[in-house]
């Protein structure tokens, strides 16, 4: 089940991505898009390397 939630969201997370992708080039001055798009890409990685990484032997790092 967790498996599957996490397909689900790292499709829906590319999805996203590749969309506000497509509007930005479909914009003239796409800058606040762009901005989105990156911001939503250091999240995903953020949340990837956290999930893979995630220890709960050592403290403060995981839930």
């Amino acid at each position: 089940m967790k498996t599957a939630a996490r397909l689900i969201t790292s499709y829906l997370a590319i999805f996203m991505i590749f969309w506000l992708a497509l509007v930005a080039l479909g914009h003239a001055a796409g800058t606040v898009e762009l901005f989105i798009l990156v911001g939503l890409a250091v999240v995903a990685v953020v949340l990837r390397t956290r999930k893979v990484l995630q220890t709960p032997s050592v403290p403060g790092v995981g839930r």
